[in-house]
C-alpha cells in the first residue's frame, strides 16, 4: 500500500494538492490542525480515498507523528505539507521507484519537492537542474 500523509495548514492549498495527488495513492491521510475545519471537510468530501483527522498541535512534527501512528506495518508513505506537490514524473513513476528501492533493500526514499504559493510553484525545478 502506498499512502500520502498530508498536514493541512491553509485550506486554500488543499483542493489543489489533493487534485494533483489523488490518483497516485491508495490512501491519503489528511490532518487539520490549523485551518477552518468546515472548509477542509467540504474539500475532502470530493475525494474518495481521503481519511480526515483533526488534531490541534503546536509543532508540525506532532502532526506528522500522529499520522505515522495511523500507518500500517509495511506501508510506504509520503509526507507532504499542503504547500508541497511532488513532480508529475515522481508521481507517475512512484510504484516503479518503490519497487526498485525494495529490490535494492531500501525502506526509505527521499524526493525533492516544490513548494506552491497562490497555486503556482515558487521554485522552478528546471532552473535548479541547469
Amino acid at each position: 500500500m502506498i499512502s500520502c500523509n498530508v498536514v493541512a495548514y491553509r485550506s486554500e492549498n488543499i483542493a489543489f494538492l489533493l487534485k494533483a495527488i489523488d490518483k497516485y495513492f491508495d490512501r491519503i491521510r489528511l490532518i487539520n490542525g490549523a485551518s477552518n475545519p468546515t472548509e477542509i471537510r467540504t474539500i475532502v468530501k470530493r475525494f474518495g480515498n481521503v481519511e480526515y483527522h483533526e488534531h490541534k498541535f503546536e509543532f508540525p512534527i506532532e502532526q506528522f507523528n500522529y499520522l505515522l501512528n495511523k500507518s500500517e506495518k509495511g506501508e510506504w508513505w509520503m509526507y507532504l505539507s499542503d504547500d508541497e506537490v511532488p513532480s508529475e514524473p515522481v508521481l507517475h513513476n512512484l510504484l516503479k521507484i518503490i519497487r526498485e528501492a525494495e529490490k535494492d533493500g531500501n525502506d526509505c526514499i527521499f524526493f525533492p519537492f516544490i513548494n506552491v504559493r497562490d497555486y503556482a510553484p515558487t521554485v522552478s525545478v528546471m532552473s535548479m537542474l541547469v
